[in-house]
């Protein structure tokens, strides 16, 4: 029997979440690809066409993979302090620390960060989820208290979602000059990324920007050849991964759809820009019009 509410495979026009990762398919290889690349270099710029999926890749990808063990890190828990820039991004970077950090006063991480530098490597350093194995506590502590200690470490990953935002609010960019809070954002978060590197310190960065926008990086110093360091270019999918796209969330959350309605919806996407969101809409319609899945998916729902 068919259950009263079924959850509907396809987002529609927003981004995949980690909860949704299971029916984000199609980019598996490029996930591989993208993960393997950010623990090699702790730094990773996703840049690809608007509505490529750049923030799915992240979230439904990266995320999870790192989470399964696929990023191989020091620790097993992960703990992803995530923002995007909007209008504040000195103050959205503290908000998403000071979370993931457990740290009780935002106002701690703010005059921390202030000084620039190796601040936010400081932070994690003392925060719970940093394991220093060579200072007195751990030293003497026991079995027991050494497995509690392990327990509560966890890696950081700090990702930068729409970075194009940088540019496109004139509260951090004015006439081709960026604002002192952008300067200091990504002046911590670059040299944190180097100094992860330089010491093998679990703390990751990723960025994602539309590529249209990657000639204004020369803006910021030192992102360009960060830039030329660790980008990954999101591909355009192919025919068998379009297939993969349609119908094997379809598979996977017991519906069926026709491969006739398949071929067509392949057919009609085309070339251009922002296909996979107006995909996604379309094959959630689809999926609505068929009695939330109920009946299989063919092309007098699509009609």
């Amino acid at each position: 029997m068919f259950d009263s509410y079924q959850i509907c495979p396809y987002t529609g026009l927003r981004s995949f979440t980690e909860e949704e990762s299971l029916y984000f398919k199609g980019r598996e290889e490029h996930i591989e690809q993208a993960t393997q690349q950010l623990q090699q270099n702790k730094f990773l710029m996703l840049t690809g066409a608007s509505g490529d999926g750049k923030s799915s890749l992240v979230y439904a990808g990266i995320v999870p993979n790192a989470r399964a063990g696929f990023l191989k890190a020091k620790y097993t828990q992960w703990h992803v302090a995530e923002f995007r820039p909007e209008r504040t991004p000195f103050m959205n970077l503290c908000k998403a620390l000071t979370r993931q950090l457990n740290i009780a006063d935002p106002s701690i991480v703010e005059s921390e960060l202030k000084h620039g530098f190796s601040a936010l490597v400081d932070l994690y350093k003392n925060s719970d989820d940093y394991l220093d194995t060579e200072n007195v506590i751990w030293k003497q502590a026991d079995e027991g208290q050494k497995a509690a200690l392990k327990r509560k470490a966890a890696n950081l990953m700090i990702i930068v979602d729409q970075f194009e935002e940088f540019f496109t609010n004139p509260e951090n960019y004015h006439q081709g000059v960026p604002s002192r809070d952008s300067n200091l954002v990504l002046n911590l978060l670059l040299e944190t990324a180097r100094i992860a590197l330089d010491e093998d310190l679990p703390i990751y960065i990723v960025f994602t920007m539309r590529s249209d926008y990657i000639g204004q990086c020369a803006a910021f110093r030192s992102l360009p050849e960060y830039l030329g360091f660790s980008q990954f270019f999101v591909p355009r999918l192919n025919r068998v991964q379009l297939q993969q796209v349609i119908e094997e969330p379809a598979t996977l959350s017991g519906n069926r759809i026709s491969r006739r309605l398949t071929e067509r919806l392949i057919h009609d996407i085309a070339e251009g820009v922002d296909q996979l969101p107006i995909l996604q809409h379309a094959l959630n319609q689809i999926w609505h019009a068929a009695s939330n899945g109920a009946e299989e998916m063919d092309l007098i729902h699509y009609a």
